[in-house]
């Protein structure tokens, strides 16, 4: 659960040159998850999906730079866990973990951030672990049309951003 983790957070993670999230990288998936048992069912649901996506790959998402720019900062990690605990609770209704699970990722904590799942969730594990990857890209989406908005009203000329 860790490192699958640290694969939907952080290593498989696709990124264009100038570092805005585009998807989730097939092969490094694979790389890693190809050692447990069942795995093909999970890479066949988030190929389903669609958040697999190739390296040269140019996603509309890219437009919102200027809220990536925003990344290192206190509104984004707050908007992005924010996210992350609604996306777990409409998914698994109320849990007193969600909190705490989005701050332990947000820190890159992903052990502990596993232990508190697997301890949480009465579920199939790689159910949870499908749920927290769309989790992941609607977040990553919903931030991105919020800071179009925040561009928008800014009046930033978005093509010097991209």
């Amino acid at each position: 659960m860790e490192d699958t983790l640290e694969l939907i957070y952080e290593t498989g993670v696709v990124n264009n040159e100038k570092g805005y999230f585009l998807g989730d990288n097939r092969e490094v998936f694979e790389n890693v998850l190809s050692k447990y048992d069942d795995y093909e069912g999970f890479m066949q649901q988030i190929e389903d999906e669609g958040l697999f996506v190739t390296t040269n790959q140019i996603d509309t998402r890219a437009v919102a730079c200027r809220w990536h720019l925003m990344r290192p900062t206190a509104e984004f990690i707050a908007a992005k866990n924010k996210c992350i605990i609604n996306g777990i609770t409409s998914s698994y209704g109320y849990i007193a973990i969600a909190s705490t699970i989005a701050n332990l990722i947000a820190d890159k904590e992903f052990k502990l951030a596993a232990e508190k799942i697997i301890n949480g969730f009465n579920s199939n594990i790689w159910g949870v672990i499908a749920t927290l990857s769309l989790i992941h890209i609607e977040c990553a989406a919903e931030m991105d049309k919020n800071s179009l908005e925040k561009v928008i009203v800014s009046k930033i000329v978005l093509t010097n951003c991209i």
